[in-house]
């Protein structure tokens, strides 16, 4: 289960939130795998993934404006 959540991470882009965990996973080898997988189902699905990043993004602004 934690795999899919790296994976999830390398997808979307995301590579400075959590640089104990990689180096951890570089140590023991796994992390060019999952960068590999990450890579795969990014060419599958980026565009949807970057609609998602786009939406989150635009849920995000909303929510700071009606903190007024």
């Amino acid at each position: 289960m934690e795999y899919a959540g790296v994976i999830f991470l390398l997808v979307i882009g995301e590579k400075d939130s959590w640089p104990n965990k990689r180096r951890v996973y570089e140590r023991y080898g796994l992390y060019d795998g999952l960068k590999d997988i990450g890579e795969i189902v990014k060419s599958e699905v980026g565009d949807k993934v970057q609609k998602m990043i786009r939406l989150l993004e635009e849920l995000d602004s909303l929510r700071n404006q009606t903190k007024l």
